[in-house]
């Protein structure tokens, strides 16, 4: 996919413009596990067995307050056997976000994260009728909510949660063809450098 390039190089290009020298910053690498919920188990058929892989910058600026991480991501969601009647979607998306970084506790390796992000996802129907499912590949908006926790200075691990839009068609029948809020737990390992 196209996007994937794009949205890796907006990434780079906004952490190589942050302010650096006003704080310290550092580049991280992370990967994990997805759990489906809401309408990504109703498009996939699944809960489990999606994995996700992200590239991040992590700024501190002095005199600001929170850190705030910039990334992109790449999120895998397999689907279940679909059928005629019940086809089912696997999920991959790329994704684009910035999170504000709260320690809200001195001396506890706890960091609080919010923020917002933009999604092109990609399914690939399983089962039933393709014209009657088109894909709906445009920019989406999302958001996240995270707590992770930092066993070092260089490792760590954080639970996210994420919701996104899938599809805005109000004249689609949200129960039969239009799930329009994925959203899943991503539990990740992360190392800084």
């Amino acid at each position: 996919m196209t996007s994937t390039p794009t949205l890796l190089s907006c990434a780079l290009v906004l952490a190589l413009a942050a302010p650096a020298k006003a704080g310290d910053s550092r580049f991280q690498v992370s990967g994990g596990l997805v759990v489906n919920q809401g309408n990504a188990v109703d498009l996939t058929g699944k809960t489990t067995g999606g994995y996700t892989l992200e590239l991040g910058a992590r700024f501190n600026p002095k005199g600001f307050g929170p850190g705030i991480l910039v990334y992109a991501g790449y999120a895998h969601m397999p689907a279940a056997t679909g059928t005629d009647e019940r086809p089912t979607f696997e999920l991959s998306g790329t994704r684009l976000g910035a999170d504000l970084l709260f320690r809200p506790w001195d001396g506890v390796p706890l960091t609080l994260s919010t923020g917002p992000s933009v999604h092109v996802w990609k399914g690939t129907q399983r089962g039933g009728d393709p014209s009657l499912y088109p894909a709906d590949n445009h920019l989406k908006a999302g958001w996240r909510l995270g707590l992770g926790y930092d066993f070092t200075k260089d490792w760590s691990a954080t639970l996210h949660y994420t919701f996104t839009e899938w599809r805005s068609n109000s004249d689609i029948d949200l129960a039969a063809t239009n799930p329009s809020r994925p959203a899943y737990f991503s539990l990740m390992a992360t190392y800084r450098f």
